[in-house]
């Protein structure tokens, strides 16, 4: 099998947008209009204002043209890289089961491992805390959010990952 690399579609809020839009229009008013009514300070309150949301509107827009991976699907396993608190690259030999849930209206893949104490010992700070919220919450471990994922979802995911692990299975057993 090949690797696979699983993107997240990025979105723009529609309520920011509309919001900076707005404010960037008032900052434009306050350059023009502004003298006019408190002089100077409303000038380079308009300006800085302008350069800020000029700013922020581009940054937005670059944002939302970048898509990024959040899990990469390869023949040695899987790499979790969402944002906050990614597990990182997982063996199929330590992976228990794969599954796939629906949690708070948005669909997530569950990733079981074999052996959770030391799963926990080889993770960072930040995800052997989520890792411990979820076993709090008898949730997998590992959650990857499915939910903005290009072309894939949580099913299809778990079920490429679980032909894995029954491949595997299969080739210790022979």
């Amino acid at each position: 099998m090949d690797t696979m690399i699983i993107h997240e579609k990025r979105k723009i809020s529609g309520k920011s947008l509309i919001f900076t839009v707005i404010m960037l229009l008032a900052c434009i008013y306050l350059i023009f209009f502004g003298t006019s009514e408190g002089g100077f300070f409303y000038l380079i309150l308009g300006i800085v204002g302008t350069l800020y949301f000029v700013y922020a509107l581009v940054m937005a827009l670059v944002a939302a043209s970048k898509t990024r991976a959040i899990l990469t699907i390869d023949p040695e396993g899987i790499t979790d890289s969402q944002l906050q608190g990614a597990a990182g690259f997982l063996r199929y030999e330590d992976i228990c089961e794969a599954k796939a849930l629906r949690r708070m209206k948005e669909s997530y893949l569950g990733i079981v491992p074999k052996d959770p104490d030391s799963f926990l010992e080889g993770l960072s700070g930040s995800a052997r805390a989520a890792a411990k919220a979820n076993m709090n919450l008898n949730l997998p471990p590992v959650l990857i959010r499915m939910e903005d994922a290009v072309e894939m979802t949580a099913d299809m995911a778990a079920d490429i990952i679980e032909e894995h692990l029954s491949s595997d299975k299969s080739e210790v057993n022979a």
